[in-house]
């Protein structure tokens, strides 16, 4: 499905290795246009009542991660994706080797934000939930929508924390360093760490029926050492009421906890679908 040879990997290698914040890169075109609107209308074609609603005070979206869910063209997409030959291909594009693909697609496969559904600036969870030593440490986004206009937003932004200690504490102030459209057939892959901020903070204004769509995958790297419970670490930024800080702050604390009982029970994300209800009415109170 993905023709790497069309593009410059020297070139590319290149462009993703002098982002010194986050290195990272933009592929537009990536897939046949005609393949490209095909998964656009799986995306479109699924059940409302299949989407898990990851939905709580830090982020507005859905998802699905099982792929017998999903049209054959989105599996073979994912598959391809989590290719050898594709995977070796990031390893040259990135420089990091030994990459692992996540088959189950643990908060990845299929995602969706629909008009209002916003994802607040965030460092994913740096650890995988039940790969106890898998690190995480490329993100793969691919963007889908077939009608999305620029006046939508939903921009992938990327954000630098400056911080300096004082005292007991860390302070600084927070830059917004790239702001990338979620055009139809564009593909971002950047790095994660401790330091990759991103998200799309401000409500999606796409008008009803429509959607940000797009399909995500995660790779990974075996750890020498068993790797800590980390949950997503969403950040305020400069505009933030006090209140929205502390509903942050507080956030982050229940998706720790919930990132231990994802490690060390039977608790997945569909458990989700049961506690949805609750979870948006006291969204809606906020």
């Amino acid at each position: 499905m993905v023709i790497t040879e069309k593009w410059d990997l020297s070139r590319l290698k290149q462009e993703f290795n002098d982002h010194q914040v986050i290195k990272h890169i933009v592929l537009d075109g990536f897939l046949d246009s005609n393949l490209a609107k095909s998964i656009n209308e799986e995306h479109k074609s699924i059940k409302e009542d299949l989407w898990l609603d990851y939905s709580h005070s830090n982020q507005k979206k859905t998802g699905i991660t099982a792929k017998d869910l999903m049209g054959n063209n989105s599996r073979l997409l994912l598959e391809d994706l989590s290719s050898q030959p594709f995977i070796e291909w990031l390893e040259e594009l990135t420089q990091i080797k030994d990459l692992i693909p996540d088959h189950d697609l643990d908060r990845a496969g299929l995602h969706r934000i629909k008009k209002g559904g916003f994802l607040n600036v965030h460092v994913d969870e740096e650890s995988h939930t039940k790969h106890k030593y898998w690190k995480r440490r490329l993100n793969l986004l691919f963007y889908v929508s077939s009608d999305y206009e620029p006046s939508w937003g939903g921009n992938l932004e990327l954000w630098k924390d400056h911080k300096r200690k004082n005292g007991f504490f860390k302070s600084g102030k927070r830059e917004l360093i790239k702001s990338i459209e979620p055009k139809f057939n564009r593909c971002v892959i950047f790095a994660t760490d401790d330091k990759s901020y991103h998200g799309h903070p401000a409500p999606l204004e796409c008008p009803e029926g429509s959607a940000r769509r797009s399909v995500a995958t995660y790779y990974y790297q075996l750890s020498d050492h068993l790797l800590p419970v980390t949950p997503t670490r969403y950040i305020s930024l400069p505009q933030d009421s006090l209140r929205k800080r502390i509903l942050i702050r507080f956030n982050v604390l229940i998706l720790y906890i919930y990132a231990v009982l994802k490690r060390y029970t039977n608790i997945n994300d569909n458990s989700l679908k049961k506690a949805a209800p609750f979870i948006n009415k006291n969204n809606s109170k906020n």
